[in-house]
């Protein structure tokens, strides 16, 4: 596997360092808005990938703690809650989009850019390194 390290991959993909299996970053004009709202709003750094055709991915150390499309077409996000946190969320509206609450990610649909407000807090807290395996 080849591996590049430059300021130039840092811009294009979220990440100085690229290995050959990473996709660009492409983002739609609006995904460019979330992001613009969401990193200031983030706790420490992170790293954003393309590791799917269908959304973008904004990892934590270890955790790919949140998930994102928005496009004239669809716009949502999915976040990995922290544990301590799924039972309270578990009925809320916001996450009535996500069908099986057993899953790791939980979708919500948003209306657009702004959405993200209604989700700053969760964002914040999911964003955090993986829970060692026990």
């Amino acid at each position: 596997m080849q591996i590049e390290i430059s300021i130039e991959n840092l811009l294009k993909y979220g990440s100085a360092v690229r290995a050959s299996w990473q996709k660009e970053l492409n983002p739609t004009d609006e995904e460019d808005d979330f992001l613009s709202r969401l990193l200031p709003l983030l706790p420490q750094d992170v790293i954003v990938e393309r590791r799917s055709d269908d959304y973008l991915s904004v990892i934590c150390v270890n955790n790919d703690f949140l998930r994102f499309k928005l496009t004239p077409r669809t716009k949502w996000l999915s976040l990995n809650l922290p544990r301590d946190m799924r039972a309270q969320y578990e009925n809320d509206p916001l996450f009535a989009a996500q069908k099986k609450k057993a899953a790791i990610h939980w979708k919500a649909t948003l209306a657009g850019v702004s959405g993200i407000d209604k989700f700053k807090d969760l964002i914040v807290a999911a964003c955090r390194p993986a829970p060692a395996a026990s």
